[in-house]
């Protein structure tokens, strides 16, 4: 027995033996074991009277905020921070080193916005490295993570300035979750914990710093190698002059400024193929009316642009019950228009020497889909009039086909395995697939029959059903149908505007 229970129990002979009453080796050893756990229970027991009652009985004791205890706290978030300053750095060199082309797009470390003027002059050295092809990989990174660095810096010097304690205010209720405090308490720990990440930003600078050229060094003073945004003007007043029209004139000023969003204002010279071909895979993938869709309103182009190209195929598949495949391989001349009616003509489609596979499984699933009015509201068919404006064949051409001759692959796995879990619901059951799913829930939801289900989704009717008619339903009971679709908890009605979204993308040139 241990020392310090004997008072309890009166001496070392006041615990009597006990028979474990069986001659049996091994039946024994088990009665003793569990003999040996009831004594164990009972000295925990006892141990725990003696020392004034059950720890569980106990209350936690909160501790009270020092002005010491600020200071540690304010010590631990900096080494915090010091620490995820490393292991960012580790992350950024192990994925750029793997993928270097994703890290010069801006998907690995974020693109520095870093423009600023110079003699007059707009300049990003940013911009400098990417269009240098000499440009070391090493050196890429190392600025990106300084202008990344140099970004928070500012974010929280303005915060502290402004004293804006949500910047860190999550941060300081997670270290205060343990301790009695005030109001005021809170305040003195976010504007300590802002003092001392300013501190530790400002020294990081300083020690991670690479010797990066002057400022500005790139671009020299050249009046015969003006801005951009110069040229243009002086351009636009020569044609002025000529008679172009003020509409022209306005479309011409309009490309300009979206060029200069996109790409930059910069000393014409300056500009290399691989802006242009940058800009034109932008203005690609931009919603013609990206503010008055709520997703990119509030965008920059080229965040409008990847943000586009990020729900453009979920929103068809959502709005029309196709299946993947069948949305991938729309054509341009599958968008037509009947009575005014817009659809989506889903055809079987032969071989054609590209390795592309017929679009639905069989011919029985041929069919007209009117297209929702929420995909009209979203700019669709002003999509499908610059695919035609272009001569694109297929309103996807960026898809190519696997080996099976299916064009739904890469998106697929770039639905699954990065916006699903950068959102945090990935789960087993989830894909672009689920859009299916969600369109009939939806539709059964809204009071649509089965039978006007299964017509928009190319399904044969079952049983004696499916024996009798051509098995086609009219397009305009169907458009009637659609219009009582309804996606529970969403409201597009901001998105309505005074034109006539069919004439402009649906009548034939």
């Amino acid at each position: 027995m241990r020392k310090d229970l004997r008072p309890l129990y009166g001496g070392k002979d006041s615990l009597p033996a006990r028979s474990l009453k069986t001659l049996d080796l091994a039946a024994a050893n088990s009665l003793a074991r569990a003999r040996l756990a009831d004594y164990e229970r009972e000295f925990k027991e006892k141990r725990a009277a003696l020392n004034g009652g059950s720890p569980a009985s106990k209350k936690a004791v909160r501790r009270t905020l020092s002005p010491e205890t600020i200071e540690r706290l304010a010590a631990g978030y900096r080494a915090k921070l010091i620490d995820q300053d490393f292991a960012r750095r580790v992350a950024a060199y192990d994925h750029a080193v793997a993928d270097p082309e994703a890290f010069w797009r801006g998907e690995i470390i974020p693109e520095p916005n870093d423009w600023k003027t110079f003699k007059g002059r707009p300049y990003s050295y940013w911009v400098y490295l990417c269009d240098d092809p000499e440009t070391p990989l090493e050196t890429g990174i190392a600025y990106a993570l300084h202008a990344r660095r140099e970004v928070r810096l500012a974010e929280v010097k303005q915060a502290l300035c402004l004293g804006k304690t949500d910047l860190l205010g999550s941060e300081a209720d997670a270290l205060l979750a343990s301790y009695e405090h005030e109001g005021s308490d809170r305040l003195r720990l976010v504007r300590r914990l802002m003092e001392v990440e300013i501190a530790a930003q400002t020294s990081l600078l300083t020690e991670q710093a690479v010797n990066f050229p002057p400022a500005g060094t790139e671009y020299e003073d050249d009046r015969e190698n003006p801005l951009l945004s110069a040229a243009a003007q002086s351009w636009l007043e020569e044609k002025k002059s000529l008679g172009l029209t003020a509409r022209r004139i306005e479309d011409c000023e309009g490309a300009v400024a979206l060029f200069i969003e996109v790409i930059g204002d910069r000393p014409i010279a300056n500009y290399t193929k691989g802006n242009l071909r940058d800009f034109k895979n932008v203005l690609r993938a931009l919603p013609p009316n990206r503010s008055k869709i709520r997703a990119t309103r509030s965008l920059d182009a080229r965040s409008a642009a990847k943000e586009a190209q990020r729900l453009g195929l979920p929103l068809i598949l959502l709005n029309s019950g196709a299946r993947v495949n069948e949305a991938c391989k729309l054509r341009v001349i599958d968008i037509g228009e009947e009575n005014g009616i817009p659809f989506f003509n889903i055809a079987w489609e032969e071989e054609d020497g590209t390795g592309i596979a017929g679009r639905v499984k069989n011919i029985s699933r041929e069919r007209k889909v009117p297209i929702h009015g929420d995909l009209v509201r979203f700019g669709f068919l002003e999509f499908v009039a610059r695919a035609r404006s272009r001569g694109t064949e297929r309103l996807f051409p960026e898809l190519k086909p696997n080996r099976h001759g299916k064009l739904y692959q890469t998106i697929s796995q770039r639905f699954s395995d990065t916006f699903l879990p950068g959102l945090g619901i990935k789960t087993d059951k989830t894909s672009l697939k689920s859009f299916c799913h969600n369109f009939v829930d939806a539709a059964r939801n809204s009071r649509l029959s089965d039978p006007v289900i299964q017509a928009l989704k190319g399904d044969t009717y079952a049983g004696t059903l499916g024996r009798y008619g051509h098995g086609k339903t009219d397009l305009e009971i169907l458009a009637d149908e659609m219009k009582k679709l309804h996606f529970k908890g969403l409201d597009l009605s901001h998105l309505d505007n005074d034109r006539n979204p069919s004439k402009l993308t649906c009548e034939e040139s």
